[in-house]
């Protein structure tokens, strides 16, 4: 039985391989006009000019990687692969997206999370995550997809 990319055959039935290498491709984010004071991204006014931080982690293996920043948007679209050859356990174990502003001094945090992943999601579609508001940052969503090697 051929079960494809990133996926193997368990009695009859096919599941995702632990060990099969996926890539990461962030492909768009949602944020507010505001920042979390509620005023302006950049210090002349303006809306923010976003790139997004991936990040996975198991044990003592760590992926990260980022986009490029997109200028005044509050929807950047990256479709950008970010992480590249991560096995299926890693990115299960441990996967996160952060949100920055590119300043010319210094990149404003904007929002992000640890975004939980089950098997399901492993099929090269597209999923939508959003990361809540907290003391520190703004509501913002990400929309990625997990593609198999």
């Amino acid at each position: 039985m051929s079960c494809g990319a990133g996926r193997t055959c368990k009695t009859g039935t096919c599941v995702l391989d632990p060990t099969s290498l996926w890539d990461v491709v962030i492909v768009s984010a949602e944020l507010p006009p505001t920042n979390k004071s509620g005023g302006s991204w950049d210090g002349f006014g303006g809306l923010p000019d976003p790139y997004a931080k991936a990040y996975s982690k198991e044990g003592t293996s760590t992926h990260t990687a980022q986009t490029t920043y997109v200028t005044d948007s509050t929807t950047p679209y990256w479709l950008a692969t970010t992480l590249t050859g991560v096995r299926a356990s890693e990115l299960l174990a441990s996967f996160s997206v952060e949100v920055w502003d590119s300043d010319t001094v210094y990149d404003d945090y904007v929002g992000g999370c640890a975004i939980p992943l089950s098997t399901q999601v492993f099929d090269g579609g597209l999923y939508k995550y959003t990361c809540p508001e907290t003391a520190s940052s703004v509501k913002v969503t990400i929309v990625f997809r997990l593609k198999a090697r």
